[in-house]
């Protein structure tokens, strides 16, 4: 009830990146996001079957949240969930009829495994989560660590 979770997470940092120096720290966690207008959501990574009127639409989705903490005090400096389309709000992102808010591509409905382990074992739906990953975080932390370089030189004028 009275956590300080401020200090509980930096501390956390702390323990992980003993005996390093880093100007930076880079924590890559889950996110999570709503799907469509449901009242259902997602989270991390994964594989979801939604069944329309009409059949049924698989999307593979790739959800990760970024903090970027201070190398000193391990404070949070800048944290955002990891997008692959930067230009757009997840606010306006659900305006435009986005079903996931982050990282996902429809598949066709045959991509979905019969069985929940085949998704585990299936290289092609792992490369593709990779692959997702790999380019929201490419897109998110430059924006993360330039606003944050930004703020530095600012404070130095």
């Amino acid at each position: 009830m009275f956590r300080d979770l401020n200090a509980e997470l930096a501390q956390y940092m702390r323990d992980v990146a003993k005996g390093t120096n880093c100007r930076h720290y880079i924590q890559i966690l889950n996110s999570i996001s709503p799907f469509g207008s449901s009242n259902y959501t997602v989270r991390g990574f994964g594989i979801l079957n939604h069944d329309v009127v009409l059949g049924r639409r698989i999307y593979l989705y790739a959800l990760a949240f970024v903090r970027i903490f201070d190398g000193r005090d391990f404070s949070v400096v800048r944290q955002s969930s990891a997008l692959i389309n930067t230009h757009h709000s997840l606010m306006v992102q659900r305006l435009l009829g986005v079903q996931i808010g982050g990282p996902y591509r429809e598949l066709p409905a045959e991509s979905f495994p019969t069985r929940p382990e085949d998704a585990a074992d299936n290289p092609a739906l792992r490369d593709d989560v990779r692959a997702m990953l790999t380019e929201s975080l490419d897109k998110t932390l430059p924006l993360l660590i330039g606003v944050q370089r930004a703020a530095r030189n600012s404070d130095a004028r």
